[in-house]
């Protein structure tokens, strides 16, 4: 059977529907494992908004008389497992948080390109009440992805996970540099006094200065007298 634009819908529309219910799943263990109370907030929403978008596909499916069949879409499932991969590899801590965000943003941006694309074969198949229910999905997942973003990189008022996550590295790469390299202790010196130095300076510039030595003037040896003149 040759399939066409119409067929290709139908497939996308299984596609995201397994995507959100498996987003379903996920977010809970999300929440709990976020420690950002605005990451938090953001992970609730989400899940809120997400099984709002699983009922709208729904009514799509009776509109479009698309029989829901079984489906997973493995792409989705990849994406959920790396985010589980996370809680696993970091503590909570803004690392972990930086991370998730990561992830979630890798989802996010995933979900915008299936409803764009299943937006664009509704609107070419002229099923207008379909397309605009797919564009207020698309609106959610782009408010949602700028969200993250905002709480990733902060505002005027607030801190960004990712500044708060870089101070953390920060500080502990600077608590490893002290445990392996250990500052040796300066040996003591004692306080010399004003006048030792004094002296001591004098008697360097002493040892020093060389000696000037004036050349001693030769002088001529008296003549001497003959013997025969000396007799008388």
């Amino acid at each position: 059977m040759r399939k066409g634009i119409k067929e290709l819908l139908v497939d996308e529309l299984h596609d995201i529907l397994s995507s959100e219910e498996q987003i379903v799943k996920a977010l809970p263990e999300l929440v709990t494992a976020a420690e950002s109370s605005h990451l938090k907030n953001a992970f609730q929403s989400h899940l809120k908004e997400t099984k709002g978008h699983i009922q709208r596909l729904k009514k799509i499916f009776k509109l479009a008389r698309i029989k829901v069949q079984e489906k997973t879409c493995k792409a989705m499932k990849g994406l959920i497992l790396e985010c589980k991969e996370v809680l696993k590899e970091f503590k909570k801590s803004p690392v972990r948080d930086a991370a998730l965000i990561s992830k979630a943003q890798r989802i996010e941006h995933y979900e915008i390109s299936a409803y764009g694309t299943i937006r664009t074969f509704a609107k070419e198949l002229r099923l207008s009440t379909i397309a605009d229910l797919l564009q207020e999905t698309l609106n959610e997942e782009g408010n949602a992805d700028k969200k993250l973003t905002k709480i990733a990189e902060g505002g005027l008022l607030t801190a960004g996970i990712n500044h708060k996550a870089n101070l953390l590295d920060g500080k502990q790469m600077g608590l490893k540099k002290l445990v392996s390299h250990p500052k040796k202790a300066s040996p003591s010196r004692k306080k010399v006094s004003p006048s030792h130095k004094k002296a001591k300076a004098t008697l360097k510039k002493a040892r020093v200065t060389p000696i000037k030595r004036t050349p001693m003037k030769k002088t001529k040896p008296a003549p001497r007298k003959a013997k025969w003149l000396a007799a008388r």
